[in-house]
């Protein structure tokens, strides 16, 4: 049986912090979402749920 696809959303200003955390979870299998700030972590967020919705009903 497979596993469901585990998503963690990643939001820092700073380039390297955001793509260390991203490196660590797409090590672990992880599907990573990142974003540079609050109000952009939102609207990506918001935006994946939509996809996530799209992709259900397809």
């Amino acid at each position: 049986m497979n596993e469901p696809i585990k998503t963690v959303l990643i939001v820092d200003d700073e380039t390297f912090i955001r793509q260390s955390f991203v490196d660590y979870f797409e090590d672990h299998l992880w599907e990573t979402i990142e974003a540079t700030s609050g109000e952009h972590a939102l609207e990506t967020k918001l935006l994946h749920i939509i996809q996530t919705m799209k992709a259900d009903n397809e």
